[in-house]
């Protein structure tokens, strides 16, 4: 931990996480012994530890140390977990603009027989496209009236994958040979993994992490106006709102850059009072702890453990919905795979019930709410009370699915084994 953090009163409770992962390494059966109470057990959920402490043992390195670098290693798995979600979020958005601005707009020019264009409707592009059939092949007669093909079945599926179906218009030239010209959207389409079409996800999936392991609620910024102004000009006052604040900090900011002045703030300050925001009375704290400041001060604690399995179950979910709005699949193999899916998810979300439980509850209603939007969006456009029965069945066996999973069969050695004095 970082020993300028320690203080009398404010230094946290690295004594008491410290003795717990220490329990979890070494003990040989579980629920761990108590550090605390000679033949006792630890009367704690106590499974991040085991997961942190699992990876120290795989790894050999001596609990002391090994503190001291789970801390920086689960905020770099907590910064990329909202990098990923926030990253996958808008790159899949964009996808989806591109491809139901493009999918499905195959133009067919008239031959020299005069055969009428082919234009089909917005319904159709959808079909075509939910059908994996968009960009179907444009022919167009040669001279010799022999029909030429343009897109192979391959280039169907690639060009429908990377949003580029669709847009085709051919025409013949002065020799009868279909030529092939694209859009504007089809041309920046086929870049689009090159790094001006990456660029949009990489900035908003590097703001994501930015808004999440750095900024935190800002509330240091009041505390060092209120530092910076504190003793300057207490002589000046005036009736515009806010004006008499503003000449004090700057004077105070001017004292501080050109006359050496250290401003009056104990070490603690600067990074307590952030996590208590909220006013409250004497002897009462309001805790507005973000993940900054949870890093920062480094406690072992459950919440911290937890913030990567809660990206976790998030990008889960955004999976789960952006299979139900994308391209369908084969009926068992489209089930296998949501089998696994919500597998993982039982598994990330009972891990937070050994972890860190007050994380549950929330993230089942994530789990519920995902399961509703895939569920509405494949009853789009069949809008029959048969199908929306079997939406509904199917939201209902996949969350009762999770929920039992990741509350009891997943982790029953844990709960078999478990004990409170509260209950």
């Amino acid at each position: 931990a970082n020993p300028d953090l320690w203080h009398a009163w404010k230094g946290g409770e690295k004594p008491m996480d410290f003795a717990y992962l220490n329990a979890v390494i070494k003990s040989t059966e579980f629920p761990p012994y108590d550090p605390w109470f000679a033949g006792g057990y630890l009367n704690y959920y106590y499974f991040g530890q085991v997961m942190v402490g699992a990876l120290i043992k795989l790894i050999g390195i001596v609990p002391a140390v090994a503190y001291n670098l789970v801390v920086p290693a689960w905020y770099a798995l907590t910064a990329l977990g909202a990098f990923s979600v926030t990253y996958n979020f808008v790159a899949y958005h964009q996808e989806s603009r591109t491809r139901s601005g493009l999918a499905g707009q195959v133009a067919i020019s008239p031959n020299k027989l005069g055969t009428p264009q082919t234009q089909d409707s917005s319904g159709d592009r959808e079909s075509l496209t939910r059908s994996g059939l968009a960009g179907q092949v444009a022919i167009s007669p040669d001279k010799l009236g022999t029909p030429q093909t343009q897109d192979s079945t391959g280039d169907r599926e690639s060009r429908t994958r990377s949003g580029l179906a669709g847009q085709v218009a051919i025409s013949p030239n002065k020799l009868g040979t279909p030529q092939t010209q694209d859009s504007t959207g089809d041309r920046e389409s086929r870049t689009r993994s090159g790094p001006q079409n990456q660029a949009r996800p990489l900035f908003f999936g590097f703001l994501g992490a930015l808004f999440v392991a750095v900024l935190g609620n800002l509330g240091q910024l009041p505390n060092i106006l209120v530092k910076l102004g504190e003793g300057m000009v207490q002589s000046f006052q005036s009736t515009i709102p806010g004006l008499a604040g503003l000449v004090r900090v700057t004077v105070g900011t001017f004292d501080l850059l050109f006359n050496g002045r250290v401003l009056p703030m104990r070490p603690d300050e600067w990074y307590w009072n952030a996590s208590r925001a909220i006013p409250a009375g004497p002897y009462e704290a309001v805790i507005t702890e973000f993940p900054f400041f949870t890093f920062l001060f480094a406690d072992l604690h459950a919440h911290l453990i937890a913030m990567p399995l809660t990206f976790l179950s998030l990008a889960i979910a955004l999976a789960v919905i952006f299979e139900a709005v994308g391209p369908g699949e084969g009926r068992w193999q489209g089930f296998t795979r949501r089998l696994g899916t919500l597998f993982l998810w039982a598994l990330a979300i009972g891990a937070m019930r050994t972890t860190n439980t007050w994380d549950v509850p929330p993230h089942l209603i994530i789990v519920l709410g995902a399961l509703v939007i895939a569920g509405v969006a494949q009853v789009q456009g069949v809008h029959t009370a048969g199908r929306w029965l079997r939406a509904i069945f199917s939201v209902a066996w996949q969350f009762a699915l999770v929920f039992i999973l990741s509350w009891s069969l997943l982790y029953r050695p844990f709960w078999d084994n478990y004990g409170s004095f509260y209950n």
